[in-house]
């Protein structure tokens, strides 16, 4: 996917989080139903569904597989082919750790589009990771 790719030398510098020591966080004691109901409420946690069902994922009748899977599937009517698209990316392993942050974001679309049957050929060119 990317032996083609131009190669930056960017000036970086280690984030501050990275640098300091790895303590675990500290919790005070709470209500566990309270606890619950906060975790509920976390954009991290609920259903991203309505994201998606805003746009009209079905235009040109050329969907074969809609979002909510692993990967999309669009049909290529002069073709006779079609082209899944994954994407995927998890913020956490790249606030870890940027450069491992991209591989396991790249290596799970490439799982997500195998599952569909897709062979991956192919990135864009927007994985600013360091």
């Amino acid at each position: 996917l990317a032996d083609e790719a131009p190669r930056y030398d960017r000036p970086h510098a280690i984030a501050p989080y990275r640098a300091a020591p790895l303590h675990g966080p500290s919790y005070p004691a709470t209500d566990p139903q309270r606890a619950l109901l906060q975790l509920l409420r976390s954009p991290d946690v609920c259903p991203k569904k309505w994201v998606w069902e805003q746009y009209d994922y079905m235009v040109r009748t050329n969907t074969l597989a809609g979002p909510g899977g692993d990967a999309a599937i669009v049909r290529i009517k002069e073709t006779g082919g079609a082209v899944a698209i994954a994407l995927d990316g998890n913020g956490r392993y790249c606030y870890l750790s940027p450069r491992e942050g991209a591989r396991l974001n790249v290596a799970e679309a490439c799982r997500n589009l195998a599952t569909v049957g897709a062979l991956p050929v192919a990135a864009t060119n927007n994985l600013n990771f360091g």
